[in-house]
């Protein structure tokens, strides 16, 4: 743990979180990361964020996905990712979900390099 946060990554082997773990003579509650999508503000894209890899694209409309958003133009409400009359950013977005559901499969890790039988 750095500076003011409370959150370590432990990995652990195969498939099972123990609910807590002792370190330095604190106990310490366990639970699994469940990470979302990431989602890039400006273009309304998924799976890449700001400064990341990421190309130039133009800013879009946040509510209709036109791609220069500050272009006046008539707004019609649909998502970029779903193509559904829902704002970009909306947390429902079945393609969002559908990409959240990916991201959050769960890996095993192992020292081995074949997965053990905990893991399969």
């Amino acid at each position: 743990m750095m500076g003011g946060s409370t959150t370590a990554i432990i990995i652990f082997e195969g498939t099972y979180i123990p609910h807590s773990v002792s370190v330095g003579g604190a106990i310490y509650r366990c639970k699994p990361h469940l990470p979302k999508a990431q989602t890039f503000f400006k273009c309304l894209g998924q799976g890449h964020r700001p400064g990341v890899g990421t190309r130039a694209t133009t800013a879009r409309c946040p509510k209709c996905g036109y791609v220069n958003k500050d272009e006046v133009h008539t707004c019609v409400t649909k998502c970029v990712s779903c193509q559904e009359p829902d704002r970009s950013e909306d947390a429902s977005c079945s393609k969002k979900l559908e990409t959240d559901a990916v991201v959050r499969q769960p890996t095993c890790i192992s020292q081995e390099a074949q997965p053990t039988e905990a893991c399969r």
